[in-house]
């Protein structure tokens, strides 16, 4: 249904602005500046989360509904479950480079700017291929049977910062990725 389909888009809205949060907190530590490692921090924390625990399972049911039916199911996208995957090692990889700076560890900054580099870079990929590939080819493909039995049993999948409420640990990235966003685009 295009309602789910709409959501997970909605997720990859959000998940780009953050991912823009990043690339900005970037280019600071590029400069030689120190950047907001507690947001950079904050948004891992999302990454870490939300997409493993809800994003990516309600992606991984639409490949499971499509791929009796589909030849592009498995010719495309059992790719996409290992990228979830490799996202969630990413994800953690570079979580932890942040951890360790904020403990002040030493860690060579070309190695941290590539480690950063190939996290966005492949969300970003990731991101696209979903948006073009998938989700066109599942509203193609599932029918309300489907999509009523992917949705049937979910608990609410609020986003924790982007969502009605955020949750209370998130207000702060919240507030300020909303005044950043507010900030770069006057």
């Amino acid at each position: 249904m295009a309602s789910i389909v709409g959501s997970l888009h909605q997720d990859h809205i959000n998940s780009t602005k953050l991912l823009d949060v990043l690339e900005q907190q970037l280019v600071i530590f590029g400069r030689a500046e120190v950047p907001d490692y507690e947001m950079m921090q904050g948004v891992m924390e999302y990454f870490l989360d939300y997409p493993d625990l809800y994003h990516h399972p309600k992606e991984d049911l639409i490949l499971n509904k499509m791929e009796p039916r589909s030849w592009a199911a498995k010719d495309g996208f059992p790719d996409l479950r290992h990228e979830h995957q490799e996202l969630a090692a990413m994800t953690r990889g570079f979580s932890t480079a942040i951890q360790d700076i904020l403990l002040e560890a030493e860690i060579p900054r070309e190695a941290f700017q590539q480690r950063a580099r190939k996290f966005l870079d492949f969300y970003r990929s990731h991101i696209k291929k979903e948006e073009e590939v998938l989700f066109p080819a599942a509203l193609k493909v599932l029918t309300k049977e489907d999509w009523a039995e992917i949705s049937e049993g979910r608990e609410s999948w609020d986003d924790p910062i982007f969502g009605p409420k955020s949750h209370q640990r998130h207000e702060t990235l919240r507030e300020s990725i909303l005044a950043w966003s507010g900030a770069t685009s006057t």
